[in-house]
């Protein structure tokens, strides 16, 4: 009996190597081509306080870049400041009319 058990395992080790060892291929998921989309940008950005404009509200153009930002209280526009390309204040009017242009600064 014990001989039959030795021979079996022998035989079974001989075809098992004698054949071609056939390994599982490798699970993989293939996973959706990711379109990069760009992000919009935003026109506009602020806070509202009880349905009306408060704080400061930044207006951006179409590269992102803010281009004015006003200060709201309540609602009341109380003033805004223009920036150029390089975001340098270049004026900055009231909300009555009265417009101030900044020259040579370099304050943001």
């Amino acid at each position: 009996m014990v001989n039959i058990v030795i021979n079996l395992i022998s035989v079974l080790l001989i075809l098992g190597f004698s054949q071609k060892m056939v390994q599982p291929k490798a699970f993989t998921i293939k996973k959706p081509a990711v379109i990069a989309q760009k992000q919009p940008i935003p026109t506009e950005k602020g806070r509202t306080k009880n349905g009306k404009k408060h704080g400061f509200w930044r207006y951006y153009n179409q590269e992102g870049k803010e281009e004015r930002r006003e200060k709201w209280k309540n609602g009341t526009l109380a003033y805004t400041i223009w920036f150029d390309k390089n975001h340098k204040k270049i004026k900055w009017q009231k909300a009555n009319g009265e417009v101030k242009t900044i020259k040579n600064c370099d304050c943001k």
